[in-house]
């Protein structure tokens, strides 16, 4: 399960074992007086080009969806522009497909992606290590076989546990990681554009709990990010959502929005 935005639109993929769906909700395009947000997307993302249910991951920059597909041999990134589909098609053509360098990292490693300007990121994870990778598209070798990263960095999360982010999200020069285990969720932020480069992990400059009004502490399950004007909606039980012309993260647990005020939490 991933979500990922562009604009005032959150788009989840929804994935069985015979099909991948992207589907895509318009904040700005609800009815208010509605339960449940609509789609305005609903599309299958080719079966052909990879094994239906491989997808672990997906992000969002602009027009583009990104998508990680992975096994145990490899990993996948596919793109759909989704201003240049065919409108008859049954499913969304990619127009990227790109292996990643497996010689970086070992495979089926990457757990999430998150995609900022033409900069698509994974976080890398196993029980020793937490690694964010930085793959610059418009600075790629056209006659490589595999993505090459730009950005190879450990994540420095401090007294959290190392295997313990299951999401990240990217917006300008700043990556969020969501860190979570039975007791709580951590949202940290590292801005790539200040960080010392004779440190041999990233350090946080944004380190703080979310609270989510007594849902429980691991329904959280991925986290988005947009920097534009979020629209009034409601949520489930009447709760009505401000617009929100500040920085916004999207945690979903149906959804919920938790507002960053862009004062950094010095940790």
């Amino acid at each position: 399960m991933s979500i990922a935005t562009s604009g005032s639109t959150v788009y989840a993929l929804s994935q069985n074992a015979g099909l991948d769906v992207l589907l895509g909700y318009d904040l700005s395009k609800q009815d208010p007086s509605s339960l449940a947000l609509q789609p305005n997307v609903f599309d299958f993302l080719n079966p052909l080009t990879v094994p239906p249910s491989s997808i672990v991951s997906i992000a969002a920059s602009g027009s583009m969806i990104y998508a990680l597909s992975q096994n145990s041999a490899f990993d996948v990134l596919l793109g759909y522009d989704l201003s240049k589909q065919d409108p008859s098609s049954l499913a969304l053509q990619p127009n990227v497909f790109d292996f990643l360098n497996p010689l970086t990292v070992p495979p089926s490693s990457l757990v999430s992606i998150a995609a900022s300007g033409s900069t698509v990121y994974a976080l890398s994870q196993n029980a020793a290590f937490d690694v964010l990778l930085g793959y610059d598209l418009s600075k790629q070798d056209p006659s490589s076989l595999a993505l090459q990263p730009n950005v190879f960095d450990f994540l420095n999360i401090y007294q959290l546990p190392t295997d313990s982010i299951v999401s990240i999200a990217a917006s300008g020069s700043t990556v969020y990681a969501l860190s979570q285990n039975a007791a709580f969720n951590a949202l940290l932020g590292y801005d790539l554009s200040n960080q010392d480069p004779s440190s041999l992990a990233l350090q946080p400059d944004l380190q703080k709990f979310l609270n989510i009004d007594g849902l429980p502490t691991s329904s959280i399950v991925g986290i988005a990010l947009e920097g534009s004007t979020v629209s009034a909606v409601p949520l489930p039980g009447g709760l009505p959502l401000a617009a929100l012309g500040l920085l916004t993260l999207f945690a979903t647990s149906k959804f919920r929005l938790f507002p960053l005020t862009g004062q950094r939490q010095n940790v």
